[in-house]
């Protein structure tokens, strides 16, 4: 009992000396509390400050969890406001926009810059033909070799299509030139994007990548090769040749592109005309000129035979077009 008396008479002291030390200094920090290990304050302080330590470090860790449920709250009442801000600009847009169409009508106008015989311009007269479009036709007649001709050379010309070739497709809207679009390719493309009716590419991206694949092959490897600004920097007597052997080449590597499908289908992709079919028409025209034997390409010969049955690919031909000539209308 008196060993217990003693240890509770110490205790007490100590707290009591504790209190107004604090009390004196209330900057005291727990660090200097610490005792020196041994001394008769040590059960004491330690079990203070063990305490004390624990409930500082508790109070800090439920400090930082609320700060951050705070700023949680704080991020998301902002994203919820910049949503809503962003869904009312949005409806107002489109609401101004459907607005100014009710309003202001834009009635879009074409007009195709042709030559009749040009492969680049018939791709281009079949698609419009596809689409069911109806746009007015300029003749550029780019013969070099008659006095007429050459006029793709114009200043004039020039200005709608720097490179001197056909086609040009002037897009109107509203009465006022927006854009001189060149490069058959391109303005298929935007011509199957612009406008309803049937697509001109397949929507399956496999075929699309084939459909692209096959329109290369022809307006990239075939046709530049043998077409009347090439042939004219040769002699006359080496023109058919020339063009025979690069059609020929080009042809052998369609043949085995196309699928067996063709003889049922009828289309290069698939049961529906495609960019590739529009392509395929005027090179197989311009092969028959140049004397190839088509015999040996089965495949792109019955193609071309059920694409000439079509309402778009006899409109487009160019024995359809004003300026062909009357000699060339059985060609």
């Amino acid at each position: 009992m008196a060993v217990f008396s003693q240890q509770s008479h110490l205790r007490s002291s100590v707290v009591q000396r504790d209190t107004y030390r604090t009390a004196q200094d209330p900057q005291r920090s727990l660090n200097s509390r610490i005792p020196v290990t041994g001394s008769a304050e040590s059960p004491v302080c330690y079990k203070d400050f063990i305490r004390a330590s624990f409930s500082l470090k508790l109070t800090r860790i439920l400090y930082n969890m609320a700060l951050i449920k705070l700023s949680q709250n704080h991020r998301a009442s902002i994203c919820s406001t910049r949503s809503a801000k962003m869904a009312t600009n949005d409806n107002c847009s489109s609401s101004r926009t459907d607005l100014l169409d009710k309003k202001i009508p834009r009635p879009r106008s074409l007009v195709l810059h042709s030559y009749f015989r040009s492969s680049c311009a018939w791709r281009v007269r079949i698609a419009l033909e596809s689409k069911g479009l109806k746009y007015t036709y300029r003749e550029v007649n780019i013969r070099e070799d008659i006095p007429e001709g050459k006029q793709q050379h114009t200043d004039e010309f020039r200005a709608l299509n720097p490179l001197s070739q056909v086609p040009v497709l002037q897009v109107y809207e509203s009465g006022e030139l927006v854009a001189n679009l060149t490069q058959s390719m391109a303005i298929m493309e935007y011509i199957d994007e612009s406008f309803s009716g049937v697509n001109l590419l397949p929507k399956d991206l496999l075929q699309r990548a084939q459909c692209r694949a096959l329109c290369q092959l022809i307006v990239s490897g075939i046709q530049p090769i043998q077409n009347l600004g090439t042939l004219n920097k040769l002699e006359p007597d080496q023109r058919q040749e020339w063009a025979r052997y690069f059609i020929n080449k080009g042809f052998e590597a369609l043949e085995r592109m196309l699928s067996d499908r063709v003889f049922v289908t009828g289309c290069c992709i698939s049961e529906q005309v495609t960019l590739a079919d529009f392509c395929l028409v005027p090179q197989v025209y311009n092969a028959r000129r140049f004397g190839v034997d088509m015999s040996r390409f089965p495949k792109i010969v019955a193609v071309d035979a059920h694409l000439a049955t079509l309402e778009a690919f006899i409109r487009a031909h160019p024995s359809r077009q004003p300026d062909c000539p009357e000699s060339f209308r059985k060609v």
